[in-house]
């Protein structure tokens, strides 16, 4: 009962700011904030798992912010945001202990405010932050304790193939090299149109792992390679 009471005016206290929000500066800039805090914030942790964990796993740490930046711009990321946000807001199911009304229940409350006017382009809210970097490092001292690779070494994006992916692949071929005895890359076509036979030399039990692991063997051995 006491969460149930709690929770309730907590939520009530989200509409009242986004009211106020809606009165300051307008509903439209408020709706465009919650939409981009909601589609960023579904994209972090694929961002997070897939481009940040590898690096922090090799003992370095990229620029985060500059990262997610770029990252929210790639085409393909662009695209399925939208589409993330629209479907989770449809599917998402409120809860009598939710801290905030869903965010579909808060643009259209929003939505009966004056829309306001047309916001410029402006400086993003991370650009009021001081000594960035220094936050940065701070931040990824505790992912490299749990990950137990000491200090992290600072490395520029364009600097993360060299530096972090080639090493790991050129282990994972060395490691791997009898299974790419004799292979050539002019043979990779034949190769990948014969797959389920090339990935039978794999330990996995289900075929589509062993595909998975052939074709992350080929990649690997093909970008070192090429890199040679």
């Amino acid at each position: 009962m006491f969460l149930r009471v709690t929770q309730a005016v907590s939520r009530q206290q989200e509409y009242a700011a986004d009211a106020l929000a809606s009165r300051v500066v307008g509903a439209r800039a408020l709706i465009d904030g919650l939409k981009k805090i909601r589609s960023s914030a579904l994209v972090y942790d694929y961002y997070w798992q897939q481009e940040i964990s590898p690096v922090l796993r090799a003992g370095y740490h990229p620029p985060l912010a500059q990262g997610f930046a770029s990252y929210l711009q790639t085409p393909a990321i662009t695209e399925a945001m939208d589409e993330v946000v629209e479907r989770s807001m449809e599917e998402a199911k409120a809860s009598l202990y939710d801290t905030h009304p869903p965010i579909k229940k808060r643009i259209e409350a929003a939505s009966g405010y004056p829309p306001g006017p047309e916001m410029p382009d402006e400086e993003p809210a991370i650009s009021v932050l001081e000594r960035l970097p220094a936050l940065e490092t701070e931040l990824f001292e505790m992912p490299a304790r749990m990950n137990n690779v000491g200090k992290l070494k600072p490395v520029a994006w364009e600097d993360v193939g060299k530096q972090v992916y080639l090493p790991a692949w050129q282990e994972f071929v060395k490691r791997e090299s009898s299974s790419l005895r004799g292979i050539t890359p002019a043979a990779l076509p034949e190769i990948a149109s014969n797959m389920n036979e090339f990935s039978k030399m794999f330990p996995a039990k289900e075929a589509e792992q062993r595909r998975s692991q052939a074709q992350s063997l080929l990649g690997a051995a093909l970008a070192v390679g090429l890199y040679n």
